[in-house]
């Protein structure tokens, strides 16, 4: 705007009475009044002509700065002021009628009314034309903030597609209501095409284009997962088969954060990536250990056979060679020894040598392959209860809850050679002067349990170390397809407990 009409607008502001309360404008009217009743005397003495010489721009200036309220009650008061000071007879208020007198107030109140009805009118459009050019101003402003949020929102929509784009994977939001079970999705990612095969919005348009192609077994885990999550507002995680466009099957995780819309409807915000070359390591991986634990079993059934094929041979042969030797040395003694004590000294040291040999194999066939395995599992751990507590000096105590236990041969050798290695660690590290070796059966499993009264480990401090015992034991259970647990504590002993299932 140029600066000298802004500063006559500036003034017409000013002058606009609007803003002020009617006191104030009232007051005014007075004091312009009293200005020109002044003024007027200072111009000419009482009881002169020309009654409404300044009184003319009081009302004006009482109507422009005050309004038409007071401009009306500035031109009455003139008119009664100039008929008691200024129009004969002077300084009283005459009521007979005088023509000229009548027709100069009405003359004068006349043109102050049109003056007045003049400036209210100007004082209105202006304020019309004020509030009009603030409207204006404000739809401008308006307009232009919606033009820089529009181009907010385009930056940061475009910023967003770029991101979800260069995700490995679909990024999307869908929703499901409880009413139905329709799943609708109202945003997919441009990964789709990438991962499926399949433009984003046909999966917008047909949800069918994405869960018509999960394969079959795992449509519905699918499903049951989130109705879980849509029930408990809890994360959905889903790891499923899918198939693209060209028919190929891919793996993909699913992971979305459900939130409530309104009081039946459920969303969800989340994102689909492609986990198909970690699903064929991890494939890889299973079956790779599941090799290995093969050929761990088929060792260690090898290594039972060796061991019992061993303990066989010293039985038989190698016991009856001790045993016809021991018979030999028997009857050199009986002949030969009465005529000579020297000979009768050295057999009869032959005889305990050999009758330790004995002891010494029974003792290896033993350890190799206890006899009592072919008896049974019952029978086994019997023997090892009553060997232990002769070999350590520990009581040991076989506790039956169940008399009837039946096991293949391996899977007793495999439970046998367990309890035997934790008789072993108790009789090593345990410092115990109690064991007791538990037998239990509950749906469908057996278990067995070690307890000792010993000063006990701390798990955590024996997992950070190679300990082969324990290694032996969780692969022997691993074998048996069996759970394990070890509880030990500083002080309160251990316990090592192992389930194998039963037919």
């Amino acid at each position: 705007m140029n600066k000298p009409l802004k500063v006559i607008d500036i003034f017409i502001d000013w002058l606009t009475p609007t803003q002020r309360r009617s006191t104030t404008g009232y007051l005014i009217a007075s004091g312009l009044v009293v200005v020109a009743l002044l003024g007027r005397l200072a111009i000419a003495p009482a009881e002169s002509g020309m009654p409404y010489l300044t009184f003319f721009p009081a009302v004006m200036l009482a109507a422009i700065l005050g309004g038409a309220g007071p401009g009306i009650f500035a031109m009455l008061v003139c008119v009664v002021l100039a008929s008691y000071m200024f129009i004969s007879p002077f300084n009283s208020l005459s009521l007979t009628f005088n023509a000229h007198v009548f027709w100069s107030n009405i003359v004068f109140c006349t043109e102050e009314m049109i003056v007045i009805l003049v400036i209210e009118a100007m004082h209105r459009q202006h304020s019309r034309f004020t509030t009009t050019n603030y409207l204006l101003e404000q739809i401008k402003e308006s307009e232009r903030i919606l033009q820089n949020s529009a181009a907010v929102l385009r930056e940061s929509e475009e910023r967003f597609h770029i991101m979800t784009s260069n995700v490995p994977g679909i990024v999307f939001q869908c929703h499901r209501s409880a009413s139905e079970d329709r799943l609708r999705f109202t945003y997919v990612s441009n990964g789709a095409e990438a991962l499926l095969g399949i433009n984003a919005r046909a999966i917008q348009l047909n949800e069918s284009e994405f869960i018509g192609r999960i394969v079959g077994e795992h449509s519905h885990v699918f499903h049951n997962s989130m109705a879980r999550s849509q029930a408990t507002l809890s994360l959905w995680n889903w790891e499923g088969a899918i198939l693209t466009a060209e028919g190929q099957k891919k793996w993909i995780n699913l992971r979305a954060t459900p939130r409530r819309h309104g009081e039946s409807v459920c969303m969800w915000d989340g994102v689909a990536i492609n986990i198909t070359d970690s699903k064929t390591n991890e494939e890889k991986l299973l079956r790779s250990q599941s090799m290995l634990r093969e050929l761990s079993a088929h060792l260690e059934n090898v290594r039972e056979e060796e061991r019992k094929r061993i303990a066989r041979e010293i039985h038989d042969e190698l016991g009856q060679i001790l045993t016809a030797l021991r018979m030999d040395v028997s009857l050199a003694r009986l002949s030969f020894g009465q005529s000579n004590p020297q000979l009768m000294e050295r057999l009869q040291s032959m005889t305990q040598l050999v009758d330790r040999t004995i002891d010494s194999a029974r003792h290896i066939t033993s350890s190799l392959r206890p006899g009592a395995l072919d008896l049974g599992i019952v029978a086994a751990l019997e023997w090892l209860a009553e060997d232990f507590t002769g070999f350590a000096h520990i009581p040991c105590e076989l506790v039956m809850n169940n008399g009837d236990i039946t096991l293949s041969e391996f899977a007793a050798t495999a439970v046998f050679r367990i309890i035997q290695e934790s008789l072993t660690n108790v009789a090593r590290h345990a410092a115990a002067t109690q064991v007791e070796i538990i037998v239990t059966r509950s749906d469908g499993h057996l278990c067995f349990e070690v307890r000792d009264n010993g000063k006990g480990f701390d798990l955590y401090s024996v997992a950070s170390h190679t300990s082969f015992g324990l290694i032996g034991i969780r692969e022997r259970v691993a074998i048996l397809e069996g759970d394990l647990a070890i509880d030990s504590e500083l002080g309160r002993g251990t316990c090592v407990r192992v389930c194998v299932p039963v037919a």
